[in-house]
């Protein structure tokens, strides 16, 4: 009876180690490769590009919104934007564009670009930062900040005490503030590769909002407002060099908003489709002129540009075969009864993520699966009543359960 059941739970464990091994070999195997272009929009003539690049013949194809191939001066002159450095070596760039005065001065200090993965979103905090001076020269300071249960704590690197004076100096202003601790959320840029430190923003318990910040020493926080019900999912600060922005905001509701400087406010962005459980990618591109925020998922792109006021300019959106519905994924689904993963799809973490039996396609090829299990049993001249068990597990966990019970064969005792 012991021998049965420590084969069995071998068998149980090659099941799981077989449903993660097998199908990320299948994936590597028949992977489907990228399907997306980068895609431009031009001002001049309010239409998307598209551009695909072939690494192996070093070619690249671009073609304008009625899928015709185009030339690229031609794309270059279509999309000055976003081509000015060809067009300034040529001396081709435009002085307007329908009937707006192009500076190019303005290009640098009043473009941003941001990238965030939905990966982001799940990434474990350290409840430590380095609290800049933004009124100083650019430097990690020789403490770190953290915001607890009770009070604001600076902690000196070197000897690994709280710096008490520095401490009680922030947290009377957090008091005064009426902040709830401890914090919730911090977003901030910990680095020097920088143009300016900003500081950071967090959340407390009750997930008001707040800017918090160091100048000439001295603690600065300001409450922001936010709608009745607001609550902040993810904050990706800017350092625009115009300063003209804080942050691109997330809010719970998966609603997109930029921060502005001149008065604290939210302004929302007239997209509604965006969510980071489905979309691995969203990215915000910022010129002086207009600003393009493209999202992407596995078989999903979306792009939205805004004007200048935030108001939506034009949309581009294509959408592919789910994988679900591709050859490969048609196989996959009649193959594997389920796959077992150790991360999801857009992020590296260590989660355990169980797919499967979604439809009845691999029940075909767990009785085959059986009926190639009963011609081994009456080939070996094996006896049914002690391998009903090893049928069983096979119809239900198919290839995995094939390969577990004949790695670890059935002994007639």
């Amino acid at each position: 009876m012991l021998q049965k059941i420590s084969r069995y739970l071998l068998v149980a464990a090659a099941i799981i180690i077989l449903s993660n091994v097998i199908p990320t070999i299948y994936r590597t195997l028949f992977k489907v490769p990228g399907q997306y272009p980068s895609i431009y929009y031009s001002l001049l003539k309010d239409e998307f590009f598209t551009s695909t690049y072939d690494y192996e013949l070093s070619i690249q194809t671009i073609k304008n919104s009625k899928g015709e191939v185009i030339p690229e001066d031609e794309f270059h002159k279509a999309c000055p934007i976003e081509n000015s450095f060809f067009l300034i070596k040529k001396g081709e760039f435009p002085d307007s564009i329908s009937g707006m005065k192009i500076d190019v001065e303005k290009f640098r200090p009043e473009s941003d670009y941001a990238s965030i993965r939905s990966s982001f979103m799940s990434m474990p905090s350290y409840r430590l930062f380095p609290l800049m001076d933004s009124k100083t020269a650019l430097r990690f300071p020789h403490d770190v900040c953290r915001i607890g249960k009770e009070r604001v704590e600076f902690i000196l690197a070197e000897t690994n005490k709280v710096d008490e004076e520095k401490s009680e100096i922030f947290t009377r202003i957090f008091n005064n503030e009426s902040f709830n601790y401890p914090a919730k959320l911090m977003a901030g840029i910990p680095t020097v590769m920088k143009p300016y430190d900003n500081g950071w923003f967090i959340t407390d318990s009750k997930d008001l909002f707040y800017h918090m910040k160091m100048e000439n020493g001295k603690p600065y926080l300001k409450k922001i407002e936010t709608p009745e019900g607001f609550k902040v999912k993810y904050v990706s600060p800017s350092t625009i060099e115009s300063r003209s922005i804080h942050a691109y905001v997330i809010s719970e509701e998966n609603k997109l908003y930029i921060l502005s400087s001149l008065d604290y406010g939210l302004i929302e962005l007239p997209v509604y489709d965006y969510n980071p459980e489905k979309h691995y990618s969203l990215m915000f591109r910022k010129t002086p002129y207009f600003t393009k925020v493209d999202f992407s998922s596995f078989n999903q792109r979306k792009v939205y540009v805004l004007d200048r006021n935030y108001k939506l300019l034009n949309k581009f959106e294509k959408e592919n075969k789910p994988y679900s519905e591709l050859s490969v994924g048609k196989a996959f689904a009649t193959l594997f009864p389920f796959n077992l993963r150790f991360s999801e799809n857009h992020h590296s973490y260590i989660k355990f993520v169980f797919n499967g039996y979604n439809n009845f396609s691999w029940i075909v090829a767990s009785v085959i699966f059986v009926l190639l299990n009963v011609f081994f049993i009456i080939r070996k001249k094996r006896r049914f009543k002690n391998n009903i068990l090893d049928l069983v597990l096979i119809a239900a966990t198919g290839i995995f359960g094939f390969i577990a019970v004949n790695l670890f064969p059935n002994k007639e005792y």
